[in-house]
């Protein structure tokens, strides 16, 4: 599907796809955050923050946040999305669980750390490979994750919940 911008003199065409009642743009770029990018007049935004604008010219968004109901960084579509603050979007994160502290008990562990690039399987995995001799270059670049990160899983810094012959699933 295209959505085309007939208030700008330059059509911009988004392609997207429809999964779970998200619009995935498919069309644009996607930054490390998984937010897709748009560059209107020689300015680069976010794109779901243009088709916000898009479909709701007459609001003002300057300085507000336009947040997604659905937690999909790529989803584009404006029934997904609305204007709050910084207090409304740090509270819709915690409300959905998604920090990475959880009130005075410290920092979330694994998955449950909304900042996490790798899931119990793939320490299980990594966990292995370190018992078997592999260096903490190569299985950082086969998991597509700093090497420091995987000397911090086998010093134990890191993800030590997470025990070989344990039940990944925990």
């Amino acid at each position: 599907m295209k959505i085309y911008d007939n208030f700008t003199r330059k059509r911009k065409s988004i392609e997207y796809d429809i999964v779970n009642e998200c619009w995935e743009c498919k069309s644009h770029i996607k930054d490390k955050d998984g937010y897709c990018q748009i560059s209107v007049n020689s300015q680069q935004q976010k794109l779901h923050r243009y088709i916000y604008n898009l479909f709701n010219p007459s609001e003002k968004i300057d300085g507000l946040f336009i947040c997604h109901t659905c937690d999909n960084p790529g989803c584009i579509n404006p029934k997904h999305l609305f204007v709050g603050t910084a207090l409304d979007n740090n509270k819709d994160r915690s409300t959905k669980g998604r920090n990475s502290k959880v009130g005075n008990k410290g920092n979330c562990k694994g998955i449950k750390n909304g900042r996490a690039k790798l899931t119990n399987w793939d320490i299980l995995f990594i966990k292995m490979w370190i018992k078997l001799g592999y260096s903490c270059n190569i299985i950082a670049l086969n998991f597509k994750v700093h090497n420091s990160s995987i000397h911090r899983i086998k010093n134990g810094a890191r993800w030590s919940h997470v025990i070989l012959g344990g039940d990944a699933n925990e």
